[in-house]
């Protein structure tokens, strides 16, 4: 028994824990647990440890995060690529759009009477017969350039022909006292003292009107609109501005003055009239400008003892009033105006090529005028001979007298050799160097040298 205690004794006694707490701390946190419990001055220092490690580690994590949030910043700058080639998108399509907004408008105002009419127009001058070309009717009474063909109006028919020679359309009237307006795409042929008025385009006709009363005169404009100035119950004159379709837009009437001129803006949205008044022995006339929305003029002029001879549409801008004494260029918004005073009497007057020529004198001595679109003069020379017709094209000017043809400069120099133009009317240059004329028998085209 004595031997078993010893023994037992010898092998149960532990080593002194104390002197060996390295070691535990190596491989034993449960015996580190109870160490800690057993010495409560060391517990509050490995806690100050543990947090100068924490915080040590803290700079460190917002790095973690930033490789985080990397995948996420790409993800964005992927979302962001999208997002601008959406808008980048957006914008071709608007700058498109755009475009063929543009395209549309300017297509429209080249086009005034509708595209499918311009097109099949077109078609219409392509191809046939050379010059010399024949003219229906024995008399021609009118004609004129516009675009790429000419007018015609003889006693018998109306016609319009290409200006390379080809027939285009060909018309029979049965009018007493035929009367010609035109325009681009249309022309208005009408019966002063009569009733009827036509309205053609390369191909045939496309309207005919008949007035309750008979006609003193009537314009087209470049889109279509007609004017028309009649005789009416009750009052001297009526005017009725009737739209490409066929209805009444505008009507006026003038209590004590006779309608003797008429011509609409080329948008056919404004209207001049002008009228003569005979009360008291003495001539009087006056130019009236409506706009569709009022009855009243938005403005007028007064010519003392003149009689207006004309009134013509010059561009988008301006009209001209040509009187006995004075030719007036007027902008059709605000009217101010350019008035250009004539000494002589007036032989004639022509508009062609986007001029406006004014041949002032007698037959014996003409001053010859050239007027822009402003109504500024470009040329003034004076020509000796009786002119029966003039036109301006590309700085010539080309004059028909005594059965010749005058080509000359602005300063009424000549510059190309006389050509015998017997039996010819009318002349329109297509160039510098290039006169179709028209007579009674028909046209011919000559290149001036």
């Amino acid at each position: 028994m004595a031997e078993y205690k010893k023994k037992t004794v010898k092998k149960s006694a532990p080593p002194k824990v104390k002197k060996t707490g390295k070691k535990l701390d190596s491989f034993s946190t449960v015996k580190k647990d109870k160490e800690k419990k057993s010495k409560p001055a060391e517990v509050p220092m490995k806690p100050k440890k543990e947090r100068v490690k924490t915080e040590t580690k803290a700079p460190k994590a917002p790095r973690q995060r930033k490789k985080l949030k990397m995948p996420q910043l790409g993800g964005m700058r992927l979302l962001l690529g999208k997002k601008g080639e959406i808008k980048k998108k957006r914008v071709i399509t608007l700058i498109i759009t755009a475009v063929i907004i543009l395209s549309v408008i300017i297509f429209s105002v080249a086009t005034p009477t509708g595209p499918f009419e311009y097109i099949e127009n077109k078609v219409r001058t392509f191809g046939g017969e050379d010059f010399p070309a024949a003219l229906s009717g024995s008399e021609l009474y009118d004609g004129y350039a516009s675009g790429s063909v000419i007018y015609t109006l003889s006693d018998t028919h109306a016609e319009i022909f290409s200006k390379s020679g080809k027939n285009i359309l060909s018309r029979q009237h049965d009018f007493n006292s035929p009367v010609l307006s035109t325009s681009s795409q249309r022309a208005l042929v009408y019966d002063a003292g009569g009733k009827i008025l036509y309205v053609y385009n390369y191909g045939d006709v496309v309207d005919e009107f008949t007035m309750k009363k008979e006609i003193y005169c009537a314009d087209i404009s470049r889109n279509g609109t007609i004017a028309v100035a009649t005789k009416s119950d009750g009052y001297a004159s009526e005017v009725q501005v009737i739209s490409k379709s066929g209805k009444v837009k505008f009507v006026w009437y003038s209590a004590t003055e006779i309608v003797n001129n008429i011509t609409l803006s080329n948008n056919g949205k404004r209207l001049a009239v002008s009228t003569v008044d005979t009360s008291g022995g003495n001539f009087k006339s006056k130019v009236y400008v409506f706009k569709y929305s009022k009855a009243k003029p938005i403005y007028e002029f007064t010519y003392e003892g003149s009689v207006v001879y004309s009134l013509n549409t010059l561009s988008s801008s301006r009209f001209s009033v040509v009187t006995d004494k004075t030719v007036d260029f007027i902008k059709w918004r605000g009217g101010s105006r350019v008035q250009h005073e004539n000494q002589y009497t007036l032989n004639l007057y022509r508009v062609c090529s986007g001029k406006n020529i004014a041949v002032l004198g007698n037959k014996s001595n003409n001053t010859v005028r050239v007027f822009n679109k402003k109504g500024e003069v470009t040329s003034e020379f004076e020509f000796l001979g009786a002119v029966t017709d003039i036109y301006y094209c590309d700085g010539r000017i080309f004059i028909l007298s005594d059965g010749y043809l005058y080509t000359l400069n602005k300063q009424g120099e000549s510059v190309a050799e006389k050509v015998n133009f017997s039996g010819y009317s009318r002349i329109f240059a297509t160039d510098s160097n290039t006169v179709i004329a028209a007579g009674n028998f028909g046209f011919d085209e000559f290149n001036i040298k």
